[in-house]
Order: structure tokens, then C-alpha cells, then sequence
């Protein structure tokens, strides 16, 4: 059961991880664009 539930998450929080990554790299972009 516990390594169900596990194999599940762990996409997920993939994804997850995937997501916020994105989303600061996306802010340090934008941040070097209104520094230059």
C-alpha cells in the first residue's frame, strides 16, 4: 500500500518540482531583462 502511494507522489511531486523551477528561473529572467 505504502509503495503505491509513493510510486503515485512521486510523479506528482516531479511535476511539482518541474513547476516551481520554472517559475523562478522565469523570475530571474525577468528580473536580468530590467536590470540590462
Amino acid at each position: 500500500m505504502a509503495g503505491a502511494t509513493a510510486r503515485s507522489l512521486i510523479p506528482m511531486l516531479i511535476k511539482e518540482g518541474h513547476t516551481v523551477y520554472a517559475m523562478i528561473r522565469n523570475e530571474s529572467q525577468v528580473e536580468a531583462n530590467e536590470e540590462s
